[in-house]
C-alpha cells in the first residue's frame, strides 16, 4: 500500500469495512455492526479491491461465510496502521485548535462541502473542537480578510497563505437512468481548471450539449439532470448526495479529479490548522 496512487483513491471508510469483514467472517454481519445495508458491504469491498488491484476477500457461498485472502490481511495490517494514525490525529487535535480560543471558522468549496464537511465536523466535535462553518463565495478571500481560519478550496492564488493539498475528487456524470437522447443540456458547477479539462475530454468523446447551465447547487444540478431525457449533470463527486432515481458514472480513468487544498493564514497557529487538513485528507474519498 505505497503507491501515490493511493493517497488519492483511498477510502477510510472501505478499510474499516474491510476489517468489520474480518472481524465477523461474512458480509451480512459487518453490515449490521456498520449499520449498513449488506450490498453496500458488497459495494465497499468491490470499491477497495479496484483500489488496490488484488482479490481482498474470499467469498464462500451459503453459511461457510467469507475470509481474507492473503493480500487482504496485509491490507489490514496496514490499515490498522492508518486507523492508529488517525487516533493520533485526533487526539493532537483535542488541545492544538484550543489555542484559537474560539471556534475554528472553516470556508469550504461547492465541490466539497456535502460530502466532506459532515464527518470532518463530527470527527472535530469528538475531538472537543468547536466549528463555525463561514458563508462566502470566496474561499481564499475569507482566509485573507480574517473570516475564516481555515479553507477548503480549488486553487491557490496568494503566497501569503500556507496550503497543502487534501486530495483530488473525481468528477462524475449524472443522468436519468435509461436510455438517452442526445445530450440537450448539461448542468454543472461554476467552471475551474479541471473542470473545464474534463467537458473538453467528453466533447472529443462526443458529449457536445446544446447548452451549458453553470449553478452554485450541486445538488440543484443533479436534480434537474434526472428530471428529463437529455439532461446530463456533470460534477465533483464529493459535491452532493446522488437522487435516488440517478445513474451516477464516474470519469476517474478519464480524468484524475478536481484537486482540492486546505489553506491557512501563515500567522496563525500553523500545526492546528494543519493536523485538521490531515484529518480532512484522510476523509476526501472517491467512492461511488
Amino acid at each position: 500500500m505505497t503507491s501515490p496512487r493511493l493517497v488519492h483513491t483511498l477510502n477510510l471508510g472501505q478499510l474499516a469495512t474491510l476489517r468489520a469483514v474480518a472481524r465477523t467472517g461474512s458480509f451480512g454481519r459487518a453490515a449490521s455492526e456498520l449499520g449498513y445495508v449488506q450490498s453496500a458491504v458488497s459495494v465497499q469491498i468491490a470499491a477497495l479491491e479496484r483500489v488496490v488491484g488484488q482479490r481482498l476477500v474470499e467469498r464462500r457461498p451459503g453459511a461457510r461465510g467469507t475470509s481474507l485472502t492473503e493480500a487482504g490481511k496485509r491490507v489490514l495490517v496496514d490499515a490498522e496502521a492508518i486507523f492508529a494514525a488517525v487516533r493520533q490525529l485526533e487526539e493532537g487535535l483535542r488541545v492544538a485548535p484550543s489555542a484559537v480560543n474560539r471556534p475554528l471558522r472553516i470556508a469550504a468549496s461547492t465541490c466539497v462541502v456535502t460530502r466532506l464537511l459532515p464527518p470532518l465536523m463530527q470527527r472535530l466535535s469528538e475531538a472537543s473542537v468547536a466549528v463555525e462553518i463561514v458563508a462566502t463565495v470566496d474561499e481564499q478571500e475569507a482566509v485573507l480578510d480574517g473570516h475564516a481560519d481555515l479553507a477548503f478550496t480549488t486553487s491557490v492564488t496568494s503566497s501569503t497563505l500556507e496550503a497543502i493539498e487534501i486530495g483530488r475528487i473525481p468528477f462524475v456524470l449524472v443522468r436519468r437512468p435509461g436510455p438517452q437522447n442526445r445530450c440537450v443540456r448539461l448542468y454543472s458547477l461554476p467552471a475551474t481548471h479541471a473542470q473545464s479539462e474534463v467537458e473538453e475530454l467528453l466533447a472529443v468523446r462526443g458529449l457536445r450539449p446544446m447548452q451549458t447551465c453553470r449553478l452554485t447547487d450541486a445538488a440543484l444540478a443533479a436534480a434537474l439532470a434526472t428530471a428529463g431525457n437529455g439532461e446530463v449533470a456533470l460534477l465533483p463527486r464529493l459535491a452532493f448526495e446522488p437522487p435516488a432515481n440517478a445513474e451516477v458514472q464516474s470519469l476517474a480513468l478519464l480524468h484524475p479529479g478536481q484537486v482540492v487544498y486546505a489553506l491557512w493564514r501563515r500567522e496563525g497557529p500553523d500545526s492546528a490548522y494543519e493536523q485538521v487538513a490531515l484529518l480532512a485528507r484522510t476523509l476526501t474519498t472517491t467512492e461511488d
